[in-house]
């Protein structure tokens, strides 16, 4: 029992590090966590998005889906092994010696901002009115052409300080583990960001 605590202790203090001093955190982390404690963070910030959108889902219907929260939890799971494939091979590229599995941690605890994302949603999601849900609904239709509409509002979805914030962070992990420059970590993290963005356009989830 005191083992799986101290466990618990130091993933809260890894994710609390991530934020307060990222450079040195992420210099250590290959060393210091699992792919476990990886798969634990992203799989806490699933859960928490899948129930934001339930509750969302339920303003605006009489009876709530388990279908938009399951895609959710689909879809975080899916963006995050993708995203970390493709970092991989960009990483390769650029001279970098990585393996798939310490690519995974690496960007597990760079979703660290997206886990404060997903509170501040699900406490949106408890006080937001089915009225004020459905006008930013309504308002997300740009275009009626559906296709164009879905590649703008992917574009649109991607563009906030939680996600660039990530993505800052995952620049600086590639830096401080591969000891590479900062120039190649950014264009690494630029690249694939452009990659997943494409690919989000198609994907169901």
């Amino acid at each position: 029992m005191n083992e799986k605590k101290g466990e618990r202790r130091s993933l809260l203090l890894q994710v609390v590090e991530c934020v307060r001093s990222p450079r040195s955190t992420f210099g250590s982390l290959l060393g210091e966590s699992s792919l476990r404690n990886s798969i634990l963070l992203v799989s806490t910030i699933a859960i928490i998005a899948s129930l934001a959108s339930y509750n969302y889902m339920g303003k605006l219907t009489q009876s709530k889906t388990g279908i938009f929260p399951i895609m959710t939890l689909i879809g975080i799971f899916g963006s995050w092994l993708i995203s970390s494939s493709f970092l991989q091979v960009f990483s390769r590229v650029q001279g970098v010696k990585s393996s798939l599995r310490n690519i995974l941690i690496l960007t597990g605890f760079a979703s660290t901002p997206l886990l404060i994302q997903q509170i501040l949603r699900l406490i949106d999601s408890f006080t937001i009115s089915p009225k004020q849900l459905l006008q930013l609904i309504i308002g997300s239709q740009i275009i009626e052409n559906q296709f164009l509409n879905s590649a703008l509002n992917s574009a649109f979805d991607n563009f906030n300080i939680f996600l660039l914030w990530s993505l800052y962070l995952q620049a600086i992990a590639l830096q401080e583990n591969y000891k590479i420059s900062r120039n190649r970590s950014i264009i690494t993290v630029i690249v694939t960001f452009i990659m997943m963005l494409i690919v989000s356009i198609f994907l169901p989830f």
